[in-house]
Formats: structure tokens, sequence, C-alpha cells
């Protein structure tokens, strides 16, 4: 009898994997890209990893935004306010209780043991979201005190615990992501941002300043804005919106300087961040990459600026037994229709 009722639980769930694996076969799919380069950001705003391979999570890429800088109030701080966290060099950890190894110019190195419970709850705020954290200490809150000259700032960690949702309107319901503005993994084309340096006139703007997750190599320039569904070496995913852009991509990633300014003191609040019009690339983006530009049905995208599109992972029935293959280098991309 233990057998028949194991085959009977068994045997709907092989038909229901082999059903979608023909399903699968059956779908056109076309080439478009290759990964170039995975990027993972283990702090909100600080330097960015570059990693052969970086396994996912629920969240996005494994570390991707887990910690965030925030000041006193306990609001984020990034490099709209803080161009100096542009400096900060984290080391990807080796596991979830690894320390977060932290380096920047002019500083003693500092190691961050991961502090799972505090004695105290605290929430924070990222964008419009309040977000339960876990605070990671005064030897870390100190360091990024004197390192980015912020009295009050802490440095925070997501737990396990907490699901920040992304946006029903654009993502799956129940998507989450960490502390990054919205989604979890932005997506830039090699093949757009070349376009993008024709258009500008006495200044290479490297890719970085776009702070992508995953780079590919496209046939055509903007190809990305026309895709809904991609498979990304054995991931599938949803093309979910497109980035719009801060100031952020108007600071110089090697010296943490805004476009336009000499130094890179502290500004004011980060939800002012918008474009920084008259600094490449944004002035360039203005002339043909607006909401209006592109036609976009939203009101409220009509001047802003768009580099990039923000992907969210869609679950595949094999995740139920193991986890979702990691993004790699040389990944084939894969556009489905």
């Amino acid at each position: 009898s233990n057998a028949l009722t194991t085959l009977a639980v068994t045997a709907p769930a092989v038909a229901l994997g082999t059903y979608l694996w023909l399903l699968r076969q059956k779908r056109e799919e076309q080439k478009v890209g290759t990964v170039t380069e995975v990027v993972v950001y283990p702090v909100k705003s600080a330097a960015g990893i570059s990693v052969e391979a970086s396994a996912l999570d629920a969240r996005g890429l494994r570390f991707d935004r887990l910690w965030m800088v925030v000041d006193s109030r306990g609001a984020f701080v990034s490099q709209r306010r803080a161009p100096r966290l542009a400096l900060v060099k984290p080391k990807l950890p080796t596991s979830d209780e690894s320390p977060l190894e932290l380096s920047a110019p002019g500083v003693a190195d500092l190691a961050v043991p991961v502090v799972e419970k505090a004695a105290k709850a605290v929430t924070v705020r990222c964008w419009e979201h309040r977000i339960a954290a876990v605070d990671q200490g005064d030897a870390a809150a100190k360091w990024f005190q004197d390192f980015l000259k912020l009295p009050g700032a802490r440095l925070v960690r997501m737990p396990s615990t907490t699901r920040r949702l992304c946006n029903p309107k654009y993502a799956p319901r129940g998507t989450h992501t960490g502390f990054a503005d919205g989604y979890p993994v932005l997506l830039a084309s090699n093949a757009s941002l070349a376009d993008l340096n024709t258009r500008i006139a006495n200044e290479t703007i490297p890719m970085n300043r776009f702070r992508p997750n995953v780079v590919v190599d496209a046939e055509d320039a903007w190809a990305e804005d026309r895709w809904i569904h991609v498979r990304i070496g054995e991931n599938v995913f949803l093309v979910a919106k497109p980035c719009s852009r801060c100031k952020m991509p108007t600071i110089d990633q090697a010296t943490g300087i805004p476009g336009g300014e000499r130094d890179a003191k502290v500004r004011d609040d980060d939800l002012g961040g918008g474009p920084n019009a008259g600094i490449e690339p944004t002035a360039t983006l203005q002339t043909f990459r607006t909401g209006a530009h592109l036609g976009y049905a939203d009101p409220s995208w009509a001047s802003e600026v768009f580099f990039g599109q923000n992907l969210c992972r869609l679950p595949g029935f094999l995740d139920v037994l193991r986890r979702p293959a990691p993004v790699r280098l040389g990944d084939p991309v894969f556009l489905l229709k």
C-alpha cells in the first residue's frame, strides 16, 4: 500500500514535469546575446564585484544589496547623497556567516561580523518601503561615519525573514528583493552603451556608471527595450520594467566625484536624486531616451531617462528539487517568443 501511495503522489508530479519539459522544447527561442559581465554589489551604492558566476536566490544575485547604509533617521544613504560610497570596496562573502570585509582610501580595512539578531529591532526606509533590518554594530557605524563624513550613519543588513515586495504592477506577485532600488536584477547591453557613447562628444561613459548586475553583448543597440521574457543560461526572467536613471550615472565611480563638481562632499536627501540635467550621460540620454521619446504610456515617465532593464526571475518547476542555476559569464541569452 505504501508503494501504491508513493506512486499515486509521484506519478502526477513526474507527468507534470515531463509536460513542462516538452513544452520548453517546443517554445521558440532566438539567441540575442551572451553574458559578458556579472556584478554583485553587497552594499547598496558601494563598489561592485565582477564575478565569473553568481548564485541566485529569491532576492536576486546572492549577497546583492544585502547591506545598506542608513542615516540617523533610518533613511537609506546612496551615492546621490554620499558619492564617496563609490570608493567603498566590499569583498564578496564566502558564506552567509562570513564577515563583510570593507576597504576604502585612507581608512583601515574593516571586517564586519554578521549580526543576525540585534538587541533592538530596527526599521529602515528604502524609497517608499519601511523594512525590518538588523543593525551591524558600532564599529561598522563609526567606520562609515568617519569615511563618509556623515554623523549618525549606520550599517544594516536584511535578515532572511524580511520580504521586501516588488511593485506588483510590473513584477510577478510575491517577487521580492534586497536593498536594490526596486527589482532583483538589472540588465544592461554593451551595444546600447556603445550607441550612447557615439552620441557624446568629449567623454566615454563606462558601464559601471549604470551599475548593472548582468551585462550582455547583444547584436542591436536598445534591443532589450523589446524583450519580454529571456532565458539566461538555465534561468528564465521576466523583463519587468525599463530602468529610469537618477543622477548616479553622472558620478565617476573611480573617484566618487559627480560630473561638473570638484569634490565628493555629502549632499542633500536621496529622495531628491532625479536626473542631473546638463551632465553626461544624462544630458545626451535626455535627447533620445526619455519616456516621451520612447512612447511610454505612463505620463509620469515622460521626462525620465531610461537605460537598462529590470529583471525578475520566474520560478522553474525544478526549483522544488534544487537551487536555481547560477548566472555565469558566457551564458547565452535567448529571447523567448
